[in-house]
């Protein structure tokens, strides 16, 4: 009942600011930014799919185009919260299309980050880093200073970064990443700043600089604790496993990697659900517990065809490959390996590879010549 109530609000308040928008008749309405923060409050209130899509069909009936937007750009996120990426991905589309239709910049570069956000999850990484870097270009060239703005930018550098970092292009994922630290601070957003301290720690993981991956992880950490990011804390524990791991403290990293998996076993979000699943195999197939290495391989591989994540299809049965290798079953081993491959190939090719090389090398200059 409290939810009905809630969500009968919710619409009220939709119903009183669609009064306020189109009562100057014909004229079109400059949206103020105390109008569009109302806005975007009305719609974000609701954390339920189905209200929201009530709402995006009331306000574009009515002819209140940028609460439709700010409508689809809610769902979207929901949906990829839920792992429902291709449905996330037709939101953010659609609320692009209306919002270059209403010239609202704002609204484009957020709809642009998301739908790059939307194929990082899919592991469609030339598309993903199109779109971010259409943001950031738009984002560089704008005068506009406002929060959302310099969020934007924010938004599509982090986006960029992981995409370089997935790649092993450290040096440009380290620039653009410090920029979006930098942009986080400016902004005093506590959970940015922890999203980009992980990940600068994964630089350095990556480098086997361990000494500064640690602190790095553990000011990630603080961050996620300080504001209750229960995601956030789950994702620290499995960058402590995969630390612990390169120091070859096997019991250790297994109690972070199941702290992590405990934390997000009933979560919808299994795109980062599967994260600990993964790394569980990874250490006892080192450890050459075969059983446990199948139990969580398993349950990684259903998951991970569940949510048609090629990128982590690719890891799943590269870890089989091992595993099936060192127990001398050769011709498991051999499809394993054959199915890694494909799915890799599915992830990245040279010529989409060089694409994003080159948009990293502007990037950096852009940074060199500030």
């Amino acid at each position: 009942m409290h939810n009905l109530r809630l969500n009968a609000a919710t619409v009220m308040w939709y119903i009183i600011m669609c009064l306020m928008l189109v009562s100057c008749g014909e004229k079109p309405v400059r949206i103020s930014l105390a109008e569009r923060k109302a806005l975007d409050s009305i719609v974000s209130s609701s954390h339920n799919i189905d209200t929201i899509s009530m709402i995006q069909k009331r306000m574009e009936r009515e002819g209140n185009m940028l609460g439709s937007i700010i409508a689809y750009r809610e769902m979207g996120k929901l949906m990829r919260n839920e792992s429902r990426f291709d449905d996330a991905l037709r939101m953010h589309s659609e609320g692009l299309k209306q919002a270059e239709t209403l010239g609202d910049t704002l609204e484009v570069v957020q709809a642009l980050n998301n739908i790059g956000t939307d194929y990082r999850r899919m592991g469609v990484f030339d598309m993903a880093q199109d779109y971010h870097y259409r943001a950031f270009t738009i984002c560089k060239e704008s005068t506009d200073s406002s929060y959302t703005a310099k969020k934007n930018r924010v938004v599509s550098l982090n986006g960029l970064g992981n995409i370089y970092l997935t790649f092993g292009n450290y040096a440009r994922a380290d620039s653009a990443l410090r920029l979006a630290l930098a942009g986080e601070r400016e902004l005093n957003s506590t959970l940015g700043q922890a999203i980009n301290y992980a990940n600068i720690g994964s630089i350095y993981r990556h480098r086997e600089q361990l000494d500064s991956a640690w602190m790095y992880y553990r000011r990630s950490m603080g961050l996620n604790l300080q504001i209750g990011n229960t995601l956030g804390v789950a994702l620290c524990h499995i960058s402590f496993g995969s630390l612990y791991e390169k120091e070859h403290d096997y019991d250790k990293a297994i109690s972070e990697y199941d702290t992590a998996y405990r934390q997000l076993q009933s979560s919808k979000d299994e795109w980062h659900a599967i994260g600990p699943l993964i790394a569980l195999a990874g250490v006892y197939t080192t450890k050459g517990n075969d059983a446990k290495a199948l139990e969580y391989l398993d349950k990684a591989l259903h998951t991970a065809r569940a949510i048609k994540s090629n990128e982590h299809l690719a890891e799943v049965y590269t870890l089989y490959y091992k595993l099936y290798k060192r127990t001398g079953n050769y011709n498991a081993a051999l499809t394993a390996h054959e199915n890694a491959a494909a799915m890799k190939d599915s992830v990245i090719d040279m010529e989409k590879l060089n694409r994003i090389q080159n948009a990293g090398l502007l990037i950096e200059r852009n940074h060199q010549a500030r």
